[in-house]
């Protein structure tokens, strides 16, 4: 586990990316065994590619919300987090999270 900062992002705005551009568009707040897990839904847009053009949905799992607060509070403030290394748990938190939102594709930071 590794402690790091999480800032908020701006949702709803397009960011560039190669090729084209994400969109972050909701903050999550998930109950798991105790704790409050953070990811982040949206969708990432490829306009000039090789390979031609693409849209999908994308779930972005930052960690753990390491202390309490309540989620109003948290999205205007900075939030501590704890990463998620373990392989095991990565896997069970992939098949829950893709049972919430089938077809997005799940990246851990």
């Amino acid at each position: 586990m590794v402690r790091v900062t999480y800032i908020p992002e701006d949702l709803g705005t397009e960011l560039e990316a190669p090729s084209g551009y994400y969109v972050p568009r909701e903050e999550v707040f998930l109950d798991y065994e105790g704790r409050r897990l953070l990811y982040i839904l949206g969708t990432m847009c490829v306009e000039a590619s090789c390979c031609g053009i693409g849209r999908w949905n994308y779930v972005r799992v930052h960690g753990f919300v390491a202390g309490p607060g309540s989620q109003k509070a948290e999205r205007q403030e900075q939030l501590r987090i704890e990463t998620i290394e373990d392989e095991d748990e990565k896997q069970a938190l992939t098949k829950l999270i893709l049972a919430r939102h089938p077809g997005a594709r799940v990246e851990f930071r």
